[in-house]
């Protein structure tokens, strides 16, 4: 169990290693409608800025659902950096450019936690804490958070960073191919 956890661990390290370095400008075409996570299934977090305005694209992710590119940006507001999920038409950035994000398994919160809009402290939080014991599928991995997407209350679907010693890994992805669930 211990050297798997190592393994995954690496692997997580060299994927935020990826994400961090694909970082890319990006102008915005027209207003950034936000998601928490990419698709429409995802709690709507506003409409920020206009055309014109710059912000950082960090990932992409096809939603096969309404069969569109979604795009994770990260941007500053209000004094605190956030990021959210926009459709990739509002952006002028080649999908090219990003990384695609992939599940990276399933975990188990420790601990009750705040969680916040992006990987660290200079991140906005949100106003509730996510109780111990939740469960919900590691998104992405980078700076000592994990991105976790579970259900929320209103049973809409969420993703937030938290601090990765408060997550427990109950199921890598490598776990799910050897066994073939």
């Amino acid at each position: 169990m211990k050297k798997r956890l190592t393994l995954l661990l690496c692997l997580l390290m060299v994927l935020a290693a990826s994400l961090a370095q694909a970082d890319v400008k990006a102008t915005l075409k027209n207003k950034m409608a936000t998601r928490s996570g990419p698709g429409t299934q995802y709690t709507d977090l506003g409409t920020y800025f206009t055309g014109g305005k710059q912000v950082t694209a960090v990932s992409k992710v096809f939603d096969k659902r309404n069969s569109i590119w979604w795009v994770q940006v990260e941007f500053l507001y209000r004094s605190e950096y956030r990021r959210a999920y926009t459709g990739h038409k509002r952006l002028t950035v080649s999908l090219g450019q990003l990384p695609e994000e992939k599940p990276l398994g399933m975990a188990r919160l420790a601990e009750s936690v705040v969680p916040a809009y992006g990987p660290g402290e200079q991140y906005a939080s949100y106003a509730r804490a996510l109780p111990a014991g939740m469960e919900a599928t590691v998104c992405n991995h980078e700076s000592g958070y994990i991105q976790i997407e579970y259900q929320n209350d209103a049973k809409k679907m969420k993703r937030a960073w938290v601090p990765e010693g408060v997550v427990e890994f109950t199921e890598t992805q490598e776990d799910t191919v050897l066994t073939g669930d």
